[in-house]
């Protein structure tokens, strides 16, 4: 997507942006999104606070690429530090969270189940339980037992 920007749209960006030295992170500090990425105007249609920063940082514009952080404390999405900021596909951005420890699992991933909950099914299963009866007392579906007891998920705590 090009983003055509005017020195007024400029202006209006960076009175938007806590800038703090050229190595931290510059937050954003108006509108953003439900996952907490910085909402930008510019020509009547939004735009994300990230790909202006890119653009007015890098010169350059950012087609179809995403945006991707390298915060040095982890990346932080109302950062808008261009410094911070690189450009790569999906794929790219799946392996930079793996890499560094940001993909959601166990009670992080909003389960229903917690660590202690799995250890004890588990435990449970491997004295003789079945699933169907652990299914029932944790309130989740026998699948889910099949899936924690073989490992398939929660594996963070095999």
């Amino acid at each position: 997507m090009d983003i055509v920007l005017i020195e007024k749209d400029i202006a209006r960006f960076w009175a938007k942006v806590d800038r703090r030295g050229p190595d931290e992170c510059w937050l954003w500090t108006s509108v953003t999104h439900g996952n907490n990425y910085g909402r930008f105007s510019v020509n009547g249609r939004l735009v994300t606070a990230t790909h202006v920063a890119y653009v007015l940082g890098h010169g350059t514009q950012v087609g179809s690429p995403r945006v991707l952080h390298n915060c040095p404390s982890g990346a932080n999405p109302l950062c808008v530090n261009p410094a911070h900021l690189w450009l790569g596909t999906h794929a790219d951005n799946m392996t930079d969270r793996e890499n560094k420890g940001r993909t959601a699992r166990g009670e992080r991933a909003r389960s229903k189940l917690t660590d202690e909950d799995v250890l004890s099914i588990r435990d449970k299963y491997n004295r003789g339980e079945t699933q169907l009866a652990l299914a029932a007392e944790y309130g989740v579906r026998q699948s889910n037992i099949w899936y924690i007891v073989n490992g398939l998920t929660w594996s963070h705590l095999l």
